[in-house]
């Protein structure tokens, strides 16, 4: 087999991803990069989808476990990332996601002000979420 590079990005990813499997997963992905990857040099596009979908419920609780991480902070990410999905989903109509939520437009709108959620927020890589 050729020898394979990582481009930085997938570099600056595989130092942010929690790694579950510990070295064994990392191991097997590489092996598994280096068979199916066309190129010399393995991209985003050429990682398994599912390395974009963590759980980042699960993410969450590690980093506060490990004690990286405040449990409000964490608490904050999750209801970030949960009215952010919402309101990308009925195409930022706050009264349909607070619906979705379960919950009012008026409770909404106070939890978008204290997180500084707007139209213009988005996630901004796979593993992290920003305004």
């Amino acid at each position: 087999m050729p020898a394979k590079t990582l481009s930085p990005d997938v570099v600056d990813f595989f130092v942010s991803y929690p790694w579950p499997g510990n070295v064994r997963e990392l191991e097997n992905l590489i092996e598994r990069l280096t068979i199916l990857s066309p190129q010399e040099m393995v991209m985003l596009h050429d990682l398994p989808q599912s390395m974009y979908h963590r759980d980042q419920t699960a993410s969450l609780r590690d980093e506060v476990l490990r004690g990286s991480l405040p449990l409000s902070d964490a608490v904050d990410s999750f209801e970030r990332e949960l009215i952010l999905k919402a309101l990308q989903k009925t195409g930022f109509n706050q009264t349909k996601a607070a619906a979705l939520l379960g919950t009012s437009r008026r409770i909404l709108r106070y939890r978008m002000e204290k997180l500084k959620i707007s139209e213009n927020s988005t996630f901004s890589d796979p593993t992290k979420l920003s305004e």
